[in-house]
């Protein structure tokens, strides 16, 4: 049996309106912005140039295999942090106070391979309310039938040797992302327990 999970809204939300109170007067109290600081800045700027370089250098240069091969996972690993740190925080709105700086940041996803649109369906609205629970949770949904983490699921015999091939085949989620995950999550009916309305 499938269980529905229901919170209350956070407009009559006393225990939700308490703790963004508090963490706002924490970041007041430390003299801290709820937005990028300079730091963040610098630092995007940094990542953006690095992602520009080893493309274009991927592209354009001819070079051994071999250092081809580390220009790619140098690449990789660049785009993991553009987007887990600049394009997260662009759609979630938390990067800059300027809803247009957000939006344009947000776009880089693009350049990743990945929807912000249906990130913000996935992520902002779905795994934000539902957070780790599986059936709704669809981010913790990682090779469905190969990874397992919900102590609930079916243990399958392979799930045993899950610590030696789980890290690379993550590696290879971005792929899957790109060509597969953003469009069926886009056509399905339902993200979750949300029912998907574009």
């Amino acid at each position: 049996m499938k269980i529905i999970t229901k919170f209350p809204s956070a407009g009559c939300n006393s225990f939700y309106a308490e703790v963004r109170q508090r963490v706002n007067q924490g970041f007041i109290n430390r003299g801290l912005t709820i937005n990028a600081d300079g730091f963040m800045w610098l630092k995007t700027i940094i990542f953006l140039s690095i992602f520009c370089i080893l493309y274009f250098t991927i592209l354009f240069s001819d070079v051994k295999f071999i250092y081809l091969t580390l220009l790619t996972l140098s690449l990789g690993v660049t785009c993991a942090f553009i987007g887990f740190n600049v394009c997260h925080d662009a759609i979630h709105g938390s990067f800059s106070a300027n809803k247009k700086v957000n939006k344009a940041l947000g776009m880089i996803f693009h350049l990743l391979g990945a929807s912000p649109y249906v990130w913000n369906i996935t992520h902002n609205v779905v795994h934000h309310t539902y957070t780790n629970i599986p059936g709704h949770d669809e981010d913790i949904e990682i090779a469905p039938g190969l990874i397992r983490i919900c102590k609930e699921d079916e243990l399958k015999p392979h799930q045993r040797f899950q610590q030696w091939y789980a890290f690379p085949l993550y590696g290879l989620a971005s792929i899957s992302w790109a060509l597969r995950k953003d469009y069926k999550k886009f056509f399905q009916k339902r993200v979750g327990a949300r029912e998907n309305v574009h």
